[in-house]
């Protein structure tokens, strides 16, 4: 687990689960958490899981009632100092960024970054809410390009 003190003194922890993260995936997770969290301002510490296809399929299971993985889920916490929790997937992820026909670095910040802004406030349920979260995540990406 890696913990350190980030923009605005907010806490970014990376915890790997899975056993299947490289280290210097985990060294990419934490610098581009780094920097979402000074340019998206989440309000509080960010803790970061790297899971497996089965821990994504449990935790959709309890709360979203889906029987499948996906590739990042955000949990809002905003309270205590902690803006909330990101689990990402790293099966999906490396099958994502095949499938996307991108570097899994490049998908592994895609996601990082669209976790955190779930725990910034931002969400995709309408099409003004999911051009402006878009809009957010493609300037964070671009600022985070040479990582």
């Amino acid at each position: 687990m890696f913990t350190e003190r980030g923009a605005r003194n907010i806490s970014i922890s990376i915890t790997d689960r899975s056993g299947l993260a490289e280290k210097k995936h985990l060294k990419l997770i934490t610098l581009c958490a780094r920097k979402a969290t000074a340019l998206l301002s989440p309000g509080g510490d960010v803790s970061i899981a790297i899971i497996d296809d089965n821990e994504m399929r449990e935790l959709n299971k309890t709360y979203r009632k889906i029987s499948k993985t996906t590739d990042v889920l955000s949990f809002e916490q905003n309270t205590g100092g902690l803006a909330g929790d990101v689990a990402i997937s790293i099966e999906t992820a490396r099958r994502r960024a095949d499938l996307y026909g991108i570097t899994f670095e490049e998908e592994i910040k895609r996601l990082v970054i669209h976790g955190i802004s779930h725990l910034a406030g931002h969400t995709h349920k309408k099409k003004k809410e999911r051009e402006k979260m878009r809009a957010e995540e493609s300037r964070v990406f671009r600022a985070i390009a040479g990582l």
